[in-house]
């Protein structure tokens, strides 16, 4: 088990991205994170910026040997050094030579960790290339013969909602088996018109894995919800348990009572974040994520 019963907060992070110049949480901020409280983070950015093996090792040894802290750490639509799942600029989910190198290169990952690997959780996000948004096959019906809308020519064919399912159910098969729990990331409000499809995806997860407990990020997901898609998508998709943007820090007051109105299990926020515009972890902030983190363990 990854996730304990009082883990209702992830903490985000853009581990990595210091290497090109952006502010991250340093091991003295995890620390402060961790004496009020946080148990879990998430590395959102480490595995898939295409980084030397030694520099992701390095950095997640870091926190792990400085705190008690649990990580999770998704690979998405790019890879690690040396690996690629890329054909022209998407990955092809109908090429079972991708499914299997992703397969390796979480084996490699998680053999690397040694003694650690009971504090990490690797998930796979699928991603496109604005993110980590939603499954492949969505993108040549936005906009017939683009990727994504982003009018780059599709470089392979279009996959069937099945063919993706299939997709992500074998990858589950390795990364299911190492806390038995089955993780998604993905940004629900920018897929509104495709909840049929995406349910199609989740009911195959759990066709495939009844006995695992079923974890699901959606980083953002209070605003700009169109028709209350991600809130539907909570009250519908309830053998789930999700953990919601909270809209940056200052959101785990605001947002706080909407999110438990729509019995989300909890919330993942980033102290530092390019969008934000916070570089760095201050009092202020600890105090709010201490008092969210008590409320939701029904401490008060």
């Amino acid at each position: 088990m990854f996730i304990g019963p009082n883990d209702h907060l992830i903490i985000m992070d853009l581990a990595g991205l210091e290497f090109r110049g952006f502010p991250t949480l340093s091991i003295s901020d995890f620390q402060e994170l961790e004496s009020v409280g946080v148990k879990v983070v998430e590395f959102t950015a480490l595995a898939h910026l295409h980084l030397d093996w030694k520099i992701i090792y390095d950095k997640l040894d870091g926190v792990l040997r400085n705190t008690d802290l649990k990580l999770l750490c998704p690979f998405w639509r790019t890879s690690p050094k040396d690996v690629s799942w890329l054909s022209g600029v998407e990955i092809d989910y109908g090429n079972p030579a991708v499914g299997k190198s992703i397969d390796e290169t979480t084996l490699r990952f998680l053999d690397g960790l040694g003694n650690n690997r009971d504090r990490v959780q690797v998930n796979y996000a699928p991603g496109l290339s604005g993110g980590e948004v939603d499954w492949m096959a969505y993108t040549y019906r936005l906009i017939p013969g683009t990727v994504g809308g982003t009018g780059q020519k599709a470089e392979i064919p279009p996959v069937s909602d099945e063919g993706v399912a299939e997709f992500i159910v074998d990858r589950q098969k390795i990364l299911s088996a190492q806390h038995n729990e089955v993780w998604t990331s993905l940004v629900n409000a920018q897929i509104v018109h495709h909840h049929p499809r995406r349910m199609i995806i989740e009911n195959a997860l759990y066709d495939a894995y009844p006995d695992c407990a079923h974890y699901r990020i959606n980083h953002w997901y209070f605003p700009n919800l169109h028709d209350d898609y991600g809130r539907n998508m909570v009250r519908e998709n309830s053998r789930s348990k999700y953990f919601v943007g909270s809209e940056w820090v200052q959101g785990l007051k605001t947002n706080y009572d909407a999110g438990m109105e729509q019995k989300v299990w909890g919330f993942i926020t980033a102290p530092i974040h390019l969008q934000s515009k916070k570089s760095k972890l201050d009092s202020k902030m600890l105090a709010i994520i201490g008092e969210a983190i008590k409320k939701l363990n029904n401490e008060d």
